[in-house]
């Protein structure tokens, strides 16, 4: 049952009916919105504004008392943009009267104490006017637990890190294809995608080829900057495990069924491997799963080569030949995690 101590959707009262809905336990610094926020937005709030065109909706937004003043207002400001641009997602033509980020007003106003970080005071307030049919506020069930709101919080991480090994493959690409001598950075771009990959130093192998073998490496960090991209306009991949089958995971997913394009198929963390680790270790096994997740589904997958009957993990990922590179998702990390170093240590750095 939903405890209404905990949930992020709470009704606000008003002269003896539901007037408004308070989303509340925005992660602490965030403006963010949680799960809760997002679904009854999409099932109760719009479809009861639509059917009453001629009413609207006043915003006020709050932040808790704990930290900077000034800091926690621009944050209440940064919370009532989330909550109307998702509303305006799916309603572009709501109306709204007033918006009002008060900070820590709402608190101060029922003397909380100073350095309070209370989930109800990190709300954003939505009150109605002129709705003539009720609109429900149901409670819903506490948000993800705060190692997942960490990993969502490093996913702008993971794009940096995708991003320099894109740039680093097309770099790479562009050594392979000039008429002349290649740039520096290029040589080295190349070298780099040759130390994880071996792309120009397989047996029998010629540059037409190494450009096809950066293109399909390539082609992987295209589809994760997709999903990335869902990731970030509110699409939940992301999950913590609760299964015991894979307590001994770090976190987990299946190759290839990004093509399926459903959140519910996505990634799951491990809390007992994830919520003490370190925020680069996080996004270095992100990167490793992502690949996993976006590479090519069926034969061709991303899976773990091995050496001696093991994953080829950490160092041992960089001695791998290029077939079994090529679908090693520890590979895919290191590219990543090599990639966004300065390019002096690209060819040196563990």
């Amino acid at each position: 049952m939903s405890d209404p101590n905990t949930s992020p959707v709470l009704p606000f009262n008003s002269e003896g009916r539901v007037a408004g809905a308070r989303l509340c336990h925005f992660a602490s610094g965030s403006s963010e919105l949680l799960s809760g926020h997002k679904e009854w937005i999409e099932k109760h709030f719009v479809p009861a504004m639509k059917a009453n065109p001629n009413g609207w909706v006043d915003f006020f937004a709050a932040a808790s008392p704990n930290g900077n003043a000034d800091k926690n207002l621009a944050l209440s400001k940064l919370r009532l943009e989330a909550v109307e641009r998702q509303i305006k997602l799916i309603h572009p033509g709501i109306n709204i009267n007033i918006k009002k980020a008060d900070g820590e007003g709402d608190a101060a106003s029922f003397s909380t104490p100073p350095n309070n970080d209370g989930g109800y005071w990190r709300a954003v307030l939505v009150r109605w006017w002129g709705v003539s049919t009720p609109v429900s506020v149901p409670l819903y069930p506490a948000d993800a637990s705060d190692m997942m709101t960490r990993v969502y919080r490093l996913m702008p991480t993971v794009e940096s890190w995708r991003a320099s090994g894109g740039r680093v493959l097309d770099l790479a690409a562009g050594a392979l294809k000039t008429t002349t001598s290649p740039l520096p950075e290029q040589k080295m771009a190349l070298g780099l995608v040759d130390r994880v990959f071996k792309v120009t130093n397989h047996p029998g192998q010629t540059v037409a080829q190494s450009l096809k073998d950066i293109e399909r490496i390539k082609s992987v960090f295209n589809e994760i900057k997709l999903l990335l991209q869902a990731i970030t306009r509110g699409q939940r991949y992301l999950h913590q495990s609760n299964d015991p089958k894979h307590s001994a995971d770090t976190a987990y997913t299946f190759p290839g069924h990004w093509k399926n394009k459903d959140p519910k198929d996505g990634i799951w963390y491990v809390k007992e491997k994830i919520q003490n680790a370190t925020d680069e270790f996080v996004v270095d096994a992100t990167m490793h799963e992502f690949a996993h997740f976006c590479g090519p589904f069926g034969v061709e997958a991303v899976g773990h080569a091995k050496i001696g009957g093991a994953p080829a993990y950490g160092d041992s990922a960089l001695t791998l030949s290029k077939p079994d590179a090529m679908k090693n998702a520890s590979s895919y990390a290191w590219l990543a995690y090599l990639a966004r170093k300065p390019a002096s240590q690209w060819l040196t750095a563990r």
